[in-house]
């Protein structure tokens, strides 16, 4: 289920987002709404970012990273090839 939210930007490419859609290794659409401190991808520049506690977006910390699991890390890696194939394949 796509979860409507107050319209932000990304910070890379300045695109307007007001969705959300949880995903994780096994479903696409987990029906969660985004929390604060979530992660998330940017589907029009593929950008990885987190969940400010107001809702905004910014781009996740050295820290961040580090203290993700590897798992997620490789899930987010997954997902933003995802997004570029779906780009490459639209441009086409």
């Amino acid at each position: 289920m796509t979860n409507r939210m107050t319209e932000v930007q990304c910070p890379h490419c300045d695109s307007k987002l007001d969705a959300n859609t949880g995903v994780n290794d096994t479903t696409f659409d987990t029906g969660d709404a985004a929390r604060p401190g979530d992660w998330t991808v940017c589907f029009s520049c593929a950008n990885v970012l987190m969940f400010n506690d107001d809702m905004t977006l910014r781009t996740p910390s050295l820290e961040d990273w580090s203290d993700t699991d590897p798992g997620q890390t490789a899930f987010i890696r997954r997902l933003r090839q995802a997004i570029g194939t779906l780009k490459e394949r639209h441009e086409q």
